[in-house]
């Protein structure tokens, strides 16, 4: 409570209230009730959808806020961070391993589990970023070290009792890590500031947050800028880490092959290959207009 006291006292109060009933609306549609951290964290940004926040009730209880009438999720919320713990060792040993690989700049976890609210069935979500030119050689690369260390990964067509298994969702290179204008949005701002890199090489979080300044549009406060990024220390050259042309094309256009029968919503191209069969944004977008 003392920080949203000294919050407050920063902005004029009905502005900052809006802002703040406008976080507390979005996160209760992923049934995420908010800390005093949180909400000063997340506060709602400029670019925000115009939330109908006049006539929306705020409590706080068990060191939550949340909306009136959601009070099973403060319980949800405790079993989530239960099942969240379990998980997020089983993404730091996949992350760890990963980035064995001398092309892999980075490793980070990403939708509710970078949140520490995933459910007992929920995957377990990773984002990779490549060094340049290097994406689908360093995709199948991952995929067969994972074998050998017999961790699960998620299968295209996934079965309802599937459970912690690894879902290698987002892959970029690193020469591409803006998301171009029709992409922004309240979705995937927050879905790039919740990020939580468990492997960063030469400083590459840094450097994606960088990118994609534009996330503090809707969330001013969740991520920092780094104006000046930091000097990029000189690792030795690898073999792996510079993946002949040839190759990389040969491997990304065996791969398309293999997922020609699956792809449905996918983006894939040289530098980025996105799996989301399900467009979760549109979705959240979506409900969050009938609260407007």
């Amino acid at each position: 409570m003392e920080l949203l006291r000294r919050a407050i006292n920063r902005e004029p109060r009905k502005i900052l209230y809006e802002k703040f009933i406008a976080s507390v609306i979005y996160h209760d549609l992923f049934n995420y009730p908010m800390t005093s951290e949180e909400l000063i964290k997340w506060i709602a940004g400029r670019k925000i959808i115009n939330l109908r926040t006049n006539s929306t009730n705020v409590i706080f209880n068990n060191g939550l806020y949340f909306l009136q009438g959601r009070d099973e999720n403060v319980l949800r919320r405790r079993l989530n961070e239960n099942s969240s713990g379990k998980k997020f060792l089983l993404a730091r040993k996949s992350a760890l391993i990963l980035g064995l690989i001398p092309a892999v700049r980075m490793v980070a976890v990403t939708g509710s589990l970078s949140m520490n609210n995933a459910r007992t069935e929920s995957d377990i979500d990773l984002m990779i970023i490549t060094r340049k030119g290097t994406l689908w050689t360093t995709r199948l690369i991952a995929y067969f070290i994972l074998l050998l260390a017999k961790i699960k990964v998620r299968k295209a067509k996934k079965k309802s009792d599937e459970k912690d298994r690894l879902c290698l969702n987002i892959w970029m290179d690193e020469s591409n890590l803006k998301l171009s204008e029709p992409s922004r949005n309240i979705y995937t701002a927050h879905e790039l500031a919740q990020t939580r890199p468990i492997i960063s090489k030469d400083f590459m979080y840094e450097k994606l947050i960088s990118a994609n300044r534009w996330i503090t549009d809707y969330w001013p406060n969740a991520v920092k800028i780094s104006h000046q990024p930091s000097a990029i220390s000189h690792q030795k050259k690898f073999i792996l880490s510079y993946i002949p042309q040839v190759i990389e094309s040969f491997a990304r256009i065996l791969q398309i092959w293999y997922m020609r029968k699956k792809i449905t919503r996918e983006i894939i191209t040289p530098t980025r290959a996105f799996f989301h069969p399900f467009d979760w944004g549109e979705l959240i977008l979506n409900k969050l207009k009938t609260t407007s």
